[in-house]
């Protein structure tokens, strides 16, 4: 596929990159309810992303 290939088709990838990156929001967003529904948390819950130095050996 050559560069003017690609440009012609701009429009109909980012419209599928935006609805790839939608349906992944989605499912990860699915599985932490069903983490804060399963811990019976009540209220606001606030997701922060995690320490990385908290992997660490």
């Amino acid at each position: 596929m050559n560069f003017q290939q690609l440009l012609q088709q701009r429009d109909a990838l980012l419209r599928q990159a935006r609805l790839a990156n939608t349906a992944y929001a989605y499912r990860r967003l699915d599985e932490f309810a069903g983490r804060i529904a399963r811990a019976r948390l009540h209220g606001a819950v606030t997701l922060r992303p995690g320490d990385p130095l908290d992997n660490l050996p």
